[in-house]
């Protein structure tokens, strides 16, 4: 029969041979996740992707170019219906005049309109009306050869105030108007003859500047003699 302390001794030998022979077991891997669910046979779940960096901002673009200087001859230069018909049937330009088709009548060697006169100056008043970028139109009173030159070039002034005064009278504004007289010293026909002499003596209308700034910068009396204020 072994002794106490043999039998110790045994269970001290036992542990120590089965410390050095004996491995250790591999930890358990961890359980699943417990994944909530009011449907038991929902697929699980997909895996949450990780968050995208943001899109770099897109460069803004560059400013648009300053505008070129415009050349001032392009700035005093006409509007383009100065060249030619400004409505189809209604009122017509050459040159920047306009064409007036009625005929404008003086009482003999007067400055006085005669009745027959009114349809052209109605003409012109409705023309003015529809065209306010005019701020000055000139009217110019033209002679022929007969007579004194001085006198010729009176009565043509006078004639051209006297029109001015009858188109405000029709409610243009009399500070766009510059009534001028040039009397013999632009003829259009032969004054040598009787109808050379008449189409010498007329008035014409021209548009002497546009938005405040002299058609193609001549000067807006166009060389002749101003004759008087048409404002009443």
């Amino acid at each position: 029969m072994r002794s106490p302390r043999s039998f110790a001794s045994l269970l001290v030998l036992a542990a120590l041979g089965s410390a050095c022979g004996a491995t250790t077991p591999p930890p358990e891997p961890a359980p699943p996740p417990v994944i909530l669910t009011d449907n038991p046979n929902a697929p699980p779940p997909a895996p949450v992707a990780a968050a995208e960096e943001p899109p770099a901002p897109e460069p803004e673009p560059a400013p648009p170019p300053a505008p070129e200087p415009r050349n001032p001859a392009e700035i005093l230069a006409p509007s383009p219906w100065l060249a030619g018909p400004t409505s189809p049937g209604a009122f017509t330009l050459e040159g920047g005049r306009l064409v007036v088709k009625e005929p404008i009548e003086f009482d003999t060697g007067k400055e006085s309109l005669k009745a027959t006169s009114g349809p052209a100056l109605d003409f012109v008043a409705a023309f003015l009306q529809a065209k306010p970028e005019i701020t000055l139109f000139r009217i110019e009173g033209h002679s022929d050869s007969q007579g004194n030159a001085a006198m010729n070039l009176e009565l043509s002034g006078r004639r051209a105030l006297s029109l001015a005064r009858a188109l405000a009278a029709r409610g243009v504004d009399c500070k766009r108007l510059l009534p001028v007289g040039f009397g013999e010293v632009k003829p259009i026909a032969d004054n040598r003859t009787a109808e050379g002499r008449k189409q010498n003596r007329r008035m014409e209308f021209v548009v002497a500047a546009l938005k405040g700034r002299a058609v193609m910068g001549m000067p807006v009396d166009g060389g002749g003699r101003a004759s008087g204020d048409p404002c009443p």
